[in-house]
């Protein structure tokens, strides 16, 4: 199964994407709005758990994609629960 999220807001700079699943890491990319940092860490995490994946895809000034791929199999459900 997969879903996507995406905004049309300023996108994410290059060299800040590689650290968009880092706990705390907070970038306001030229707002006001600053996270905390925790939003996509714990997207990740649960994806994660249930034996999927996460992938970022942005544009810096046309928007972010955030895709989530989860396994149909429950077999793979049940090995990343273990």
């Amino acid at each position: 199964m997969v879903f996507a999220v995406t905004d049309l807001g300023p996108g994410i700079p290059p060299d800040v994407k590689d650290k968009v699943f880092d706990w705390f890491e907070s970038h306001s990319n030229g707002s006001r709005h600053r996270g905390a940092g925790l939003g996509l860490p714990l997207v990740k995490s649960f994806v994660e758990l249930h034996g999927g994946r996460v992938r970022v895809d942005s544009i810096v000034g046309k928007g972010t994609t955030v895709t989530c791929d989860f396994p149909i199999d429950q077999a793979a459900h049940r090995n990343a629960a273990e």
